[in-house]
């Protein structure tokens, strides 16, 4: 993979635009950044530092307003909403509208309107509200830096003179204060001091804040993948390191504790071990500062508690919690404060799990026909891995799979699966991406949370504004294809492809059962269908975008029947393929960008040789495709075995229209045979069908540009070849 691919999708993620909408100017830093990878003179791990500079003016004052301000970082949907093109706001900061603003102006701007009566204003009244401007500017320094100001720097920050805008000067104070618009002390012009020196922080890459925010960029280019909506400093943040604490070894009945009687029963603030094998009801570890490891290779029956820190929490299973009238609980793990990783090999409907405050994981499996009264709270991050919810009818053997419905699940951000048991997963709420890594033969169904929306008498369901799906080594097993299935999602169905990965079906519907676009980004090359023709889940996918992806090998896509509506494709830089169903009457266009592209007819078994797509209305050619950026020596139609010969040679005559090039070439076409002929500086393949003539049911694609292809059989060295 070309290392400009890998920085350019770095860049895309971190500044969350499409890979084909990045810059002239954007596309030559990153050029030079690979140059200098390639040439070992820049490790990835410094290129991709440098890509999160290079959004200083766009994703970092999101991020870094909204953490100051709210006290958390923006959701995944929020950040896309703020900053791309497409997250739905017409002034996102990618947009004209701030293109005259500095990246100063910008800081300020965000701030104003977060503190002073935006999300943060409660919060920002409630610190800062008492303070003058002076004991403000202080105390906002020492947070976003991590130190206090030197004698005399807020003094400069406040008074120095800067320009007015009319010629003359004013104080830098003065200056905050036009922004703020309530005086030298009010709140606005606090949170506008507040914005500037989020602005010097992130431009001289000082303080904790700019450090932080520099992790999760750092973490947001390496694989399109970050933590959002958490506390910037608690998860990016320099972590508080521990002492070595204590090692405990419990037998099933033995509870652990800071205040346990038994003095090596006894938790500690440093990194504490426990091990166990089985825990009994009334069992319980509690463990506090530091960050534990708190393993059971059984089955846990009681109450486990990480407490502060980062705790890595291993159950081989969860019994389901019992109600015991004035006892403590059990069948609850709890992660408390921290960044906790809980991993549960088998959980029984009924066990409770809380991550607590904090970034957590939880990676849990199950093998269940119910689990409706198992509780998930506080959890970030969730992986399914060996999760089999289903039952199976004795009488039939068939296996139907249950659905999980994560609506109770609060904080989640990403859902992931992770071995080869297909899930059914329902009311996932807006902004939770998906994840397939590893999956083999599995396929993920996911059902996005739906509003009843009424307006007069009438009424429609409305999905979510779009959904991001992670794909990572994703392969399939045989016979059995994983497929990635998605409703409820009214916007794009972005994929990253971390990996190559191969699919079967990939498909994304509508709150009201319409198929919505697919953009495909990622460094990886993905293989999939967009397509299928089973009777009664009959669709295709009219848009897909693939031009930033790394490659892309499209099994089928297009209408098998009459349809209004337009394909439309758009393939890589890559050597890409694409195999398109053209038996329904409809327009298609397909552009295959760079590299050395394969355009196929798709092809199921059953009324070959699909080539059916022209379709004609009052007089004129209504409906065919057609293929632009063919490069004639490099690119090829494969038009398979279902067309055994090709007539070449043919001339549309004096033609000066396409129907009238279209009825001279006919009639030297015989009925159910293939001509390749040339008009107007096109190369067009048409496909007569039964009948003599140009009539709907006929088929045709049009070659943009290119006149003196070569037609053969055989190999696939001619520009068109068949048979």
């Amino acid at each position: 993979m070309a290392t400009l691919q890998v920085l350019g999708s770095a860049y895309a993620d971190v500044a969350r635009i499409k890979y084909a909408s990045i810059s002239t100017a954007d596309l030559a830093k990153l050029q030079t950044l690979a140059d200098q990878v390639d040439a070992a003179t820049m490790t990835l791990t410094a290129a991709r530092a440098e890509i999160g500079k290079m959004a200083i003016a766009s994703t970092s004052v999101a991020n870094l307003s909204y953490a100051f301000f709210t006290g958390v970082t923006p959701k995944m949907a929020g950040l896309d909403y703020l900053v791309s093109p497409t997250g739905g706001n017409a002034n996102n900061l990618n947009s004209a509208y701030y293109t005259s603003f500095s990246a100063e102006n910008r800081y300020i701007n965000f701030s104003v309107n977060l503190g002073k009566t935006g999300e943060g204003a409660a919060k920002f009244q409630a610190a800062y509200g008492a303070l003058d401007l002076t004991a403000a500017a202080t105390k906002a320094y020492t947070e976003i830096f991590g130190f206090a100001p030197a004698a005399g720097k807020i003094d400069a920050i406040l008074n120095d003179q800067v320009p007015n805008g009319q010629g003359g000067t004013y104080t830098r104070g003065e200056y905050f204060a036009s922004f703020g618009g309530d005086g030298l002390n009010g709140q606005g012009t606090k949170a506008a001091m507040v914005g500037w020196l989020l602005n010097e922080a992130a431009k001289a890459d000082l303080g904790v804040y700019a450090k932080a925010n520099d992790a999760f960029l750092a973490d947001l280019a390496a694989d399109g993948q970050a933590s959002f909506n958490v506390d910037l400093l608690g998860v990016y943040g320099q972590q508080t390191t521990f002492g070595t604490g204590a090692t405990i070894t419990v037998t099933s009945s033995q509870s652990v504790a800071p205040d346990a009687a038994t003095p090596s029963l006894r938790s500690t603030g440093d990194n504490d071990t426990v091990t166990g094998t089985d825990s009994n009801a009334s069992q319980s570890i509690l463990t506090v500062g530091g960050h534990d490891v708190i393993t059971f290779s059984g089955a846990v029956g009681g109450y486990v508690d990480g407490g502060d820190g980062n705790d890595t929490i291993s159950a081989g299973q969860l019994n389901a919690a019992v109600e015991v009238l004035g006892g403590a609980p059990n069948g609850k793990i709890s992660g408390g404060a921290g960044n906790d990783l809980i991993t549960i090999s088998k959980v029984i409907n009924g066990a409770i799990i809380d991550g607590g405050a904090g970034d957590d994981t939880l990676v849990m499996g199950a093998d269940t026909d119910t689990f409706d009264k198992t509780k998930v709270t506080n959890v970030e991050h969730l992986a399914l891995n060996n999760f089999k919810l289903s039952f199976t009818l004795p009488a039939t053997g068939v296996t139907t799979l249950v659905p999980l419905d994560v609506g109770g699940y609060t904080g989640l951000q990403d859902i992931t699966l992770k071995s080869a048991d297909s899930v059914r997963i329902t009311q996932i709420a807006d902004g939770v991406a998906l994840k397939m890594d590893g999956v083999s033969g599995a396929t993920l169904s996911a059902s996005y949370h739906t509003d009843l929306v009424i307006s007069g008498m009438s009424s429609t369901q409305v999905g979510v504004k779009g959904v991001h799906a992670y794909l990572s080594g994703v392969t399939s097993n045989g016979a059995t294809k994983s497929n990635l299935y998605v409703t409820g999602n009214d916007g794009a169905l972005t994929l990253h492809v971390q990996s190559d990965s191969v699919l079967g079906t990939i498909n994304s519907q509508t709150a009201t059962g319409g198929v919505g676009a697919v953009i495909v980004t990622g460094v990886g090359r993905l293989t999939a269908g967009f397509v299928s023709n089973v009777s009664g889940a009959d669709y295709t996918t009219y848009n897909l975008d693939a031009s930033g992806s790394g490659g892309i090998d499209i099994t089928g896509i297009g209408a098998d029947a009459p349809d209004s509506r337009a394909v439309t494709v758009v393939l890589s830089s890559y050597n890409d393929s694409v195999a398109a169903d053209l038996r329904g009457q409809s327009v298609s266009t397909y552009t295959l960008g760079a590299g050395a592209d394969v355009f196929k007819l798709y092809q199921d078994g059953f009324a070959a040789p699909r080539f059916s797509n022209l379709s004609i209305q009052d007089g004129k050619v209504a409906t065919y495709s057609t293929i632009t950026d063919f490069a004639k020596g490099v690119d090829h139609v494969n038009l398979g075995v279902e067309i055994p010969a090709v007539v070449t040679g043919l001339s549309a005559g004096s033609a000066t229209t396409l129907e009238q090039a279209l009825i001279n070439v006919s009639g030297q076409v015989a009925a159910n045979a293939t001509a390749v002929f040339e008009y107007a500086g096109d190369t067009y393949i048409y496909h007569q069908d039964a009948t003599v003539a140009v009539n709907a049911g006929d088929g045709l694609i049009r070659l943009v540009g290119v006149t003196g292809l070569t037609v053969g059989t055989g190999a696939a060295s001619a520009d068109i070849h068949y048979g």
